[in-house]
């Protein structure tokens, strides 16, 4: 019977000590997981500052590389900026530069036209003789024509010559033969001297 209280007992004890080892591991299976919680928690924390640190990091170092990049670029698009419009104004320089250059040689080509036309009104013809004969007389006209207009190497005494030629042969020539026989003029000169005379 003894031996029946005390199975007894042991197996109320054992299931004592059952009970409270499941309530103590219940408990240490509760702190446990809080604490594995709050270390898990820390564990975050502490990757998500690192990860911030980082992303500061990272930005820090993209803005200390883009602003030396932005800035050549900007130099860069200011350099060709530049250079655009420096090239058109200097083709505009040099086409306004051109036309002046143009306008000022039509000014002074049409002062020195004024001149010229000017000093030939100005220049005297040679006197005609005064007691030439009819045909010398109009001969003599074409020697000025051609003096004039035609061929200015040609001087009034070389036309008194052939005045003079023609009255001593009596032969019928005209000046303007005996003047391109004297190779003072050429055929040329005379139908052109001719021509204006027709015109006069």
């Amino acid at each position: 019977m003894t031996i029946d209280i005390l199975t007894g007992i042991h197996h109320g004890l054992s299931a004592v000590i059952d009970t409270v080892s499941g309530i103590v591991g219940n408990f240490l299976s509760m702190e446990m997981e809080e604490e594995h919680q709050a270390v898990a928690k820390e564990v975050a924390q502490a990757f998500e500052g690192v990860a911030e640190k980082k992303t500061e990091q990272v930005h820090t170092i993209i803005t200390v590389l883009l602003v030396p990049v932005a800035l050549i670029a900007g130099f860069f698009v200011l350099k060709m900026a530049y250079d655009l419009f420096t090239g058109a104004a200097d083709k505009v320089g040099k086409g306004v530069g051109s036309i002046t250059s143009k306008l000022k040689a039509s000014v002074a080509g049409d002062a020195s036209g004024a001149s010229d036309k000017k000093n030939q009104s100005s220049v005297k013809l040679p006197a005609m003789p005064k007691d030439p004969s009819k045909s010398g007389s109009r001969m003599m006209l074409l020697g000025q024509v051609i003096i004039r207009f035609v061929n200015p190497t040609l001087t009034e005494q070389d036309v008194e010559n052939a005045v003079r030629i023609q009255k001593q042969s009596n032969n019928g020539k005209k000046i303007g033969e005996i003047l391109v026989e004297q190779n003072h003029v050429t055929r040329d000169d005379v139908s052109r001297a001719l021509k204006i005379q027709k015109k006069a």
